[in-house]
């Protein structure tokens, strides 16, 4: 699996950054957007690089109190490797770093696997702006994340006396849940999880993107699954959220 640096962006990455923003909108930014952004003190922009080329971008205003991200972009030949949810995280984190309330975004009202990506971190809907692209007269979806100071960190810790790949599931080193990873070749399967939903801060998110990096990271996973029989809602609904897709037999997947 490739590696990815995380790099400014600067005025010489511009024609790789064109010519990934027409493999992916069809309203392109033009030359003079990037040039402007490069140079823009009150923007911040990160690009991924392997091997010598750009895999993907992403960047953010930076306005009093709040994050606006303008742009979020994978180069086609690079999906499905979680650089997106990196791009997110990132900025997210620079929020965090600024003492920024909130961070928002608009995205087309049809565009369901970013919006999937953006209910990871946090998101939710907030708003309609009407006919916001240009190109298709579609409306744009406005999603916010105003838990940017209260992200909690989740980290794994295998139990050593467990019979199986169990896992705790810690929050400042405190548990808040469990779950069981079973592998096989490259399918990383979820075989119990529970997590703790009784208080204020829900875990579930963060808890799946570091099961998900785990799995992608150390496991060398490419696929992880769950079987959730379809009276357990909660689960379903929560897992179709983060990115599962359903399939026969109530299993549910996703790509890594």
């Amino acid at each position: 699996m490739a590696e990815f640096a995380k790099c400014p962006m600067l005025a010489g990455d511009i024609d790789e950054l064109l010519s990934i923003e027409r493999l992916c909108f069809p309203t392109p930014w033009r030359r003079e957007d990037f040039e402007h952004e490069v140079n823009n003190p009150a923007a911040y922009y990160v690009v991924l690089k392997t091997g010598g080329r750009i895999a993907a971008y992403g960047g953010m205003w930076l306005l009093p109190f709040a994050g606006h991200i303008t742009n979020i972009a994978v180069h086609p030949e690079f999906r499905r490797q979680g650089l997106g949810k990196m791009l997110v995280r990132e900025l997210l984190q620079r929020a965090q770093e600024l003492s920024m309330r909130l961070v928002y975004l608009e995205v087309r009202e049809h565009n369901a696997i970013a919006q999937s990506l953006y209910r990871q971190f946090g998101f939710r809907f907030a708003g309609v702006e009407q006919g916001y692209y240009p190109d298709s007269g579609e409306d744009a979806y406005i999603m916010v994340c105003e838990n940017v100071l209260q992200v909690p960190k989740i980290t794994l810790r295998r139990l050593e006396n467990s019979d199986s790949a169990e896992y705790a599931i810690l929050c400042e080193n405190v548990s808040v849940g469990k779950v069981c990873l079973q592998t096989e070749g490259t399918v990383c399967r979820i075989a119990d999880f529970s997590i703790d939903c009784t208080g204020e801060q829900d875990y579930g998110f963060p808890a799946l993107e570091k099961i998900a990096d785990y799995a992608r990271q150390v496991l060398r996973a490419e696929t992880l699954c769950a079987f959730v029989p379809k009276e357990n809602r909660d689960l379903r609904e929560l897992l179709t959220d983060f990115g599962f897709e359903a399939k026969e037999n109530d299993r549910m997947e996703m790509r890594l």
